[in-house]
């Protein structure tokens, strides 16, 4: 038994070895690349949407060529069509209308953001409304 754990141990250095960074994107030297990874359960997402690594989605819509960038949390919450999710955002039970943009570090709870709206970094909404007014 002892031997089959470390052949498997073996085999999975070797993939780890041999993965390489994303494109566009080289490791630092001496340093050793974080896991990607991913939590995404229970969720519906739509094509083209682009989710990076050490995201955790759960229990959530998410609409076509959404940008969910990394560090995010999403727990409960529709996010309508080309919608851009920064860096380290947290967002629970939460309403996004289409093409909206949450900056990064926002915390956004319990709350419905409309079309086309703007959440700035750093900033933090519990049960409120976004909504975007339109000039005349």
């Amino acid at each position: 038994m002892g031997e089959n754990a470390d052949a498997k141990k073996s085999a999975e250095q070797q993939v780890e070895e041999k993965k390489e960074p994303e494109k566009g994107k080289k490791a630092a030297k001496g340093k050793k690349e974080s896991a990607d990874k991913r939590v995404i359960n229970d969720c519906r997402i739509a094509p083209g949407c682009v989710i990076e690594e050490q995201t955790n989605i759960q229990r959530s819509i998410i609409g076509r060529n959404v940008h969910i960038s990394k560090g995010t949390k999403i727990v409960n919450c529709v996010i309508l069509r080309e919608t851009v999710i920064g860096e380290d955002v947290t967002l629970q039970n939460t309403f996004i209308g289409e093409k909206s943009i949450i900056r990064n570090k926002a915390k956004v709870k319990d709350s419905q953001i409309s079309h086309n709206c703007t959440v700035e970094e750093s900033k933090e909404l519990v049960e409120d409304i976004v909504a975007r007014h339109d000039e005349s």
